[in-house]
Formats: C-alpha cells, structure tokens, sequence
C-alpha cells in the first residue's frame, strides 16, 4: 500500500474565552486554544502582552507545552492584557501561526462590600447606645444572584480597532482608508488618529484628522506615508478618551516594473510560427496584464490569431504585421493600481528562407560510375538540417547502398542511370517546426563511358601503356631529368578528344648547406654553437644533422636541442667535438636532399 500525504499552509488556532462579559478580582477564567485541523498529539503555547505601557512585547506563559486551556485563577488586576497561543507537535517541534489576539481585562471588585454596624447618641448629652449587630455587605457582578436594587457598573476604558483598507501591499498614488471603530454599542464618538514615521521614536498627532468621524483617507498615499498607526475615540464634556488601538503596520511602496519575456527566445522568428510574450509584476496574485505593440497607447486585442490568457499574450502564427517593438503593464484588480511599463521587447518576424542546391562537381553529363555530390545550404544559421527530393516524389530520398546523407551534402558514390532526375532540398530548423522554401531543381545527367582507355603523348612522341577501360593513370617511377617534357592524353576511342598539355618538370635533388655559428674555431668548453641547415627556398623542409660516421640521425638530448633548421649544443664538451653534415626532407613527399658538406667541430 502506499502512503498519501497532503501539504498545507500552516493552521491558525482560536483563541476563546469562556466569559463573554466583564471580568472581576477573584473570579476564575480559562481561555482556550484550538487547532481547527482534524488531527492529534497538539501541545499548546500561551503568551502575554501587557498593553498598560508603550512598546510592550509578548512574553511566554509557560516554558513547555501545555494543553489547550489556560486559567487564571483568581484573576487579578495585573492579567488584564493582550492573549495569543499557538500549537506545535513533533521533534524538533513544528508550530502553527499565531492566533488572532484576545484582550482581557480584570476589574476591581466593589470597594463598597465588608461589616457595618450603627450606634445612637443622644444630642446635647454624652450618651451613646450599645453597637448593633453587624451586617455583612457583599458586592457581586450583576451575573450573581442579586437583590433588585439599582447597580452602577463601571468599566475599564474600551479598545477601539484600527482597519486600513485596501489590505495587504499599498503602493504609492493609491487612495488608503484608515477607519476606527469603538466595539460598545454607544454613539457620539469622535476619533483622532496618531502615526509614527519609519525610525521615528514617538507618535505623532495627525493634525487634520482630530475630532473627525471613524475614517480617515489619505489620498494620493506616498512613500512618505510609511509607518505605524493608531487611533483612540472620545466623547462627551469634558471628553472622555479611550485606550489606544492596537499599532497597525501600513507599507507604502514605490510601483513595481513589469518584466517581460519572450518564449522562445531565438531570433528571428518565421513566419507562421509560434510566439509568446510573458508578463510579470513582483509576488502579487491579483495582478492583471495588458500588451501594447510600437507607438500604440491602446493595449493590443484578441483578434484571430491573437489571444491573451492571464499573463500571456500569444501569436499563433507571426506575419510580418507582428513585428515591432512590444512592452507591457500590470494593473490590481478592483483597484487603481498600475505598474510601471516593462523594457520594451523587439519582435522581428522573417520570410521563410530559399535553400539553395549545388552540385560537385560541376560537369555534365555524369559518367556511369563517376561521384557526385549534392550541397544544400540555407542563409547562415547553423542548427538547419537537410533533406534531399528527387523528380516528383514528395517523400525524402533516404540513405542507401551508394547514397549517403552527411549534415548538408548528398552523396552519390557511383553514378547509375537511375541517379539522373530533377533533385532539390530544402531545410528544417531543429527543435523548432520550421522548413525553408524549397531550392530551385538540379538536373543530374548520365551516361555510359564507351572509350577504350587512354593514351599519352610527350612532346612529338607517341607513348601508350595498355591498361583496363577504368584506368585514367600513367606513373612514372622513379622520375628523372629524361622524364621532363609536355604531357597530353586522349580517348583511345576518340583520338581527337585530347586534354590540354601539362608540363613536367623533373630536377636534380638539391644539396643541403650547413653553416655554424659562431664561426671561430677552436670552440673552448661550455661555449653555445649552433648548426644551421638549408636546403633552397622551400618552406617544408625537414632537418635532420649526423656526427661523424654514424648512419643514425641525432636526437635531441640533455644540453642539444633540434628547433627548425636549427641543431643547438648551449655548453659545449669534449664530447662534442667530430664532425658533422645534415640532409633536408621534405614533409608529405619521399625527397631527401642530397647531404650537406662536413663542418669540423674542435672543443678545447
């Protein structure tokens, strides 16, 4: 079986009280905390606020863990205050949020209750009556069980609560409402309300609004408007004031700058493909979005084509009328709130590109067996992959015995009659559904070789090397002087199709020259000396240096160095005296010059 687990926001618990009127000295209350979650193993934590002195935090009740009730018992004087709980289980322990506060307040008990008794004198005379019995006077809530007398009650000042409206995130130019409110059922109340400016140490009367009715607006709001706020109610004359609200928290903020991006993010767009524009506004849900497209100050429309759907406005298939520069802006439902325009993004929307087909080599006819390739390139991007057609077939010539496919080139490795047609291409754009206009065609053109073989001339003299109908060659080894002259072959079968005459030129291997530097002799031990080898004006040469009658080209090794045409020796010894010769060879060929003259190297 598996296990489903489902996660949610964070729980916030309720706090009640048990008492719904006013609270004396000596009673018992037990407010209570609970976690709406149907779910166990919950402990409980309390905490107090004492709200008689400005700038009083919350402080816990309780060390640990408790269960969902707390009581005070008998309530004081000094429990009046602010109440909050939450709940956590588990190790380490995991916690709800905080409930919404609960005010408590403990009146005094009547200062009137105790033992009375009475005695007569007589006026004008000094006697006085014996003490009567006492009686026991005892002052209860208006709850207990009382006589029908007249009660006057007395109670602690009210609360009033403090709203700002809209709620949440306030940005600046917005109209802001601040409305106080007196929870008892009683009229004639005016309000005054106080505030206290970031980093400020003390409130501040709100000249303007003293005496006014339960709301107060600022409009436009500005960033200056930041801070606390609280408010008390008053009435009557003299007036009598109430407690101040509980400090409400309001942020102004400066109006956020819409993001937009753009999805997919390659340029340029094709025609008839898909685009989508996405604009954002920071962390807010209720944020709404319009698109203008160049000069426009009217936000674009949903047109055939066009749509929009929260914060994404689609091009299903871009024409050349989409592109222009596009920005756009957040606006909050239900309020007056618009962002800042985004950067503007610029849309360029391109005709689809032609391919364009080659062909190598560029003869025609093809001879049976020769190869051909076919070349399909598309303007200068480089993700394009190719597909190759043939006379009117709609489907891709594939890849065969004979026929290979290699990134932009189409290869036929032996012409046959079945290869001549009509080809062209065209190119599709990975990951993206893309396909250029298709090339012009290219007529490919074969027929059978009928010639005999071939022969050459040199100069005026006929020279002829029987060979297979395929052989087109004539080698030449080894090549000497006699060989040099002008060469021309033909068709055997058609001895008036000749090629133009090609030149031949064979020379005498070139002798190597070796110099030393420097060039005084004797060299005395430790000295630098290098031998250097040239060999004409070629730039390919090769250098290789012999010493004495070795038959073995030197190696570098500790103390000789080979660097080009250079053989370096940085301390010369006794060793290295004898005598020495090099030969060129030329890189990619087997030519080896002839060998250098000796160069005598004496160390003393």
């Amino acid at each position: 079986t598996q296990s489903v687990f489902s996660v949610t926001e964070k729980p916030q618990p309720v706090l009640s009280i048990s008492l719904q009127r006013e609270i004396y000295e000596g009673e018992s209350v037990s407010p209570s905390c609970r976690v709406t979650v149907p779910s166990a193993g919950w402990e409980y934590y309390w905490e107090y606020k004492d709200v008689r002195y400005y700038g009083s935090h919350y402080k816990p009740l309780l060390s640990s863990g408790a269960k969902d009730s707390y009581t005070l018992s008998p309530a004081a004087l000094t429990h009046s205050g602010q109440y909050r709980c939450r709940a956590g289980r588990g190790t380490p322990v995991w916690v709800t949020e905080y409930s919404e506060s609960v005010h408590i307040q403990v009146s005094a008990a009547g200062s009137d209750q105790g033992q009375y008794w009475c005695e007569g004198r007589l006026e004008g005379r000094k006697v006085t009556s014996q003490r009567s019995d006492p009686i026991t006077l005892k002052v209860k809530a208006l709850h207990d069980t009382c006589s029908a007398a007249v009660t006057l009650t007395a109670s602690v000042k009210p609360w009033p609560v403090l709203t700002v409206s809209p709620r949440g995130q306030i940005y600046a130019g917005e109209s802001v409402s601040l409305s106080c409110s007196v929870t008892e059922t009683s009229a004639g109340w005016d309000y005054w309300y106080e505030s206290k400016k970031l980093r400020a140490r003390s409130y501040d009367n709100i000249p303007q609004t003293r005496g006014v009715k339960d709301s107060y607006t600022l409009s436009p709001a500005a960033l200056t408007h930041s801070g606390e706020y609280r408010c008390r109610a008053g009435r009557g004359n003299p007036v009598l004031v109430t407690e101040y609200s509980v400090p409400v928290d309001m942020q102004v903020s400066a109006l956020p700058k819409a993001t937009l991006t753009i999805e997919p993010k390659w340029r340029p767009v094709y025609y008839k493909e898909t685009v989508t524009l996405k604009c954002e506004v920071d962390f807010h849900s209720a944020w709404t979005y319009v698109w203008y497209n160049d000069q426009l100050q009217t936000a674009v429309s949903q047109t055939a084509g066009h749509s929009v759907s929260g914060d994404r406005y689609s091009i299903t298939a871009a024409a050349g009328s989409d592109q222009g520069q596009y920005w756009c802006e957040g606006r909050l439902e239900g309020r007056k709130v618009t962002s800042q325009r985004s950067d503007h993004i610029n849309l360029t929307v391109k005709a689809l590109p032609k391919a364009t087909l080659t062909v190598e080599p560029k003869w025609s006819p093809l001879y049976t067996g020769e190869t051909v390739t076919l070349k399909c390139e598309v303007d200068s991007h480089s993700n394009w992959k190719y597909v190759w057609y043939k006379d009117q077939l709609q489907t891709a010539v594939s890849q065969t015995a004979g026929h290979s496919v290699s990134g932009d080139r189409y290869s036929i490795t032996a012409a046959a009659g079945s290869d001549q047609g009509q080809y062209w291409c065209e190119g599709r754009l990975e990951g993206r559904k893309v396909t250029s206009q298709r090339s012009d065609p290219i007529t490919l053109t074969s027929q059978e070789d009928t010639s005999e073989g071939f022969s050459w001339y040199k100069g005026g003299n006929y020279e002829y090397q029987p060979f297979s109908s395929r052989e087109n060659s004539y080698t030449i080894s080894p090549a000497t002087k006699a060989h040099s002259g002008s060469y021309t072959c033909c068709l055997v079968a058609l001895h008036d199709t000749c090629s133009a005459a090609v030149t031949l030129t064979v020379s005498a291997l070139p002798r190597a020259t070796l110099t030393v530097e420097p060039k005084w002799s004797p060299l005395y031990t430790r000295e630098t000396v290098t031998l250097k080898c040239e060999v004409d004006s070629h730039s390919t040469w090769k250098y290789v240096w012999y010493k004495d009658q070795l038959q073995t080209a030197m190696s570098q090794t500790a103390g000789h160095s080979v660097s080009g045409d250079r053989y370096s020796i940085p301390a010369a010894a006794g060793s290295d005296q004898g005598q020495y010769w090099c030969e060129g060879r030329l890189e990619g060929r087997k030519v080896t010059s002839q060998r250098s003259d000796l160069i005598t190297l004496t160390v003393e």
